[in-house]
């Protein structure tokens, strides 16, 4: 047991290390014969932990500089193992060598707090505490890697590398050396201030992660609203030819049917078959029209029931495009979700905007079934890859947020309810008017 003991003495260090690049790797593409490479990365680093205490030094900076080649060798393995972009890599690198550091000298704090104890128990207590700091980063940080994210900022990451390098390595060996001297509180006080140290440029990665994630997703919902438009100046022309067709097509149905003696009731009916797509709404609003004619074909021939009352004129103040994008995803996931149920008296879509007194207020509700999550107030995407979807909701709260609007998503019951409020702009001199 001794033994057993005086070997994670020497070498967990190694073995915090390890386990801390696998929660940061673990969604990493792996190079050919993996487990070969991992094999002889981690007996390169038992050979230079051991190479390292085989070499002892008083000096700070020696001791330093043997940090800095391990960390060298770590990330060299990192490019060794995965088939990964630099900049991943690297911040890869980065966050697992600040979990390794935050657990180490959490764990150094904790066993100063409850005094010292038997091996076992100091062994015990430590490792819970290794355990417990890998598990609360890899939720909160590492994990939120899974499926990669592209484009991370170099300059920032660079930044926390090098604050990195200097508190794990620089401000540890010299506290070691200068904290020893003041003794146990001395020591306990630098402990301190080194895990606090740690724990800032853990958020700092954090929120260049999230930073990144955001600029990502803005991104793809501007080229997504960039080919909506596109899909919208199509749908208008293919409208406007199949009004012009059925147009036509009334015309000579009747003139056929006096020619050929057809039934007054066949005429009709065939008139009322053409009316399907030659009654298209006039909300006041071109973009609005091209929508709704679209969505009420797509809807027809799914057994869907769509009722709409709706004020176009009242959104002249809003782009075409942005109209579009934004009723045509609030229907989408609409018409997503009625087609999942099997009741045909339950498939039905209800949509309402209108304006009064300065605001323009829309209301979109439909049936849904399943189970339905939220997180930052927008539902949950049910498909397995989350990194293409759900930015139908996402570009909804954009463009809303874009005029100074307000959205609201919530499931009441069986029914799903999308509420948005937009403020119409004053027109230049309104305020003087009314002063």
């Amino acid at each position: 047991m001794t033994a057993i003991y005086n070997f994670f003495i020497d070498f967990g260090f190694i073995f915090e290390l390890v386990l801390s690049f696998a929660l940061f790797t673990f969604f990493f593409g792996r190079r050919k014969l993996f487990w070969l490479r991992l094999i002889a990365c981690i007996a390169c680093l038992f050979a230079f932990s051991w190479l390292r205490d085989a070499t002892p030094s008083d000096s700070p900076w020696w001791q330093a500089l043997k940090y800095m080649v391990l960390y060298a060798t770590c990330l060299g393995s990192l490019f060794f193992l995965f088939g990964e972009s630099a900049r991943n890599i690297l911040f890869a690198f980065i966050g697992a060598s600040l979990t390794q550091h935050c657990a180490f000298k959490l764990g150094d704090l904790v066993r100063y707090v409850i005094a010292p104890q038997t091996d076992i128990v100091n062994a015990v207590v430590y490792c819970g505490i290794v355990i417990a700091v890998n598990l609360f980063i890899y939720i909160f940080l590492a994990r939120r890697r899974q499926g990669g994210f592209e484009g991370l900022p170099l300059t920032p990451i660079l930044a926390l590398g090098g604050a990195m390098l200097v508190v794990c390595v620089l401000f540890q060996q010299l506290f070691e050396v200068y904290g020893e001297d003041g003794g146990l509180p001395m020591y306990a006080l630098f402990s301190s201030f080194d895990f606090i140290a740690t724990l800032i440029i853990l958020c700092l990665l954090y929120a260049v992660l999230q930073s990144n994630r955001m600029r990502q997703e803005s991104r793809m919902t501007e080229h997504l609203l960039y080919l909506q438009q596109a899909q919208m100046e199509a749908s208008k022309e293919t409208i406007n030819l199949i009004n012009i067709k059925c147009h036509d097509l009334k015309k000579m149905i009747g003139t056929f049917g006096e020619k050929m003696h057809i039934e007054k009731d066949e005429v009709e009916e065939l008139r009322r078959a053409i009316n399907i797509y030659d009654g298209a709404v006039k909300t006041g609003n071109e973009a609005l029209d091209i929508l709704i004619a679209e969505k009420s074909f797509f809807c027809q021939e799914k057994g869907i029931q769509f009722n709409c009352i709706v004020d176009g004129g009242s959104l002249q103040f809003m782009k075409t495009s942005d109209i579009y994008s934004l009723f045509g995803n609030a229907i989408d996931n609409a018409i997503e979700a009625v087609c999942k149920i099997e009741d045909p008296a339950r498939r039905i879509i209800g949509m309402t905007v209108k304006g009064s007194r300065g605001m323009i207020t829309a209301h979109v509700e439909n049936y849904f079934t399943g189970p339905l999550r939220f997180a930052q107030d927008l539902p949950v995407t049910t498909k397995a890859d989350d990194r293409y979807h759900g930015f139908g909701t996402r570009s909804i709260r954009y463009i809303v947020n874009k005029y100074g609007g307000w959205v609201s998503m919530k499931a009441e019951g069986d029914i799903f309810n999308l509420n948005i409020l937009l403020p119409v702009p004053k027109a230049p001199g309104e305020e003087v008017k009314s002063a």
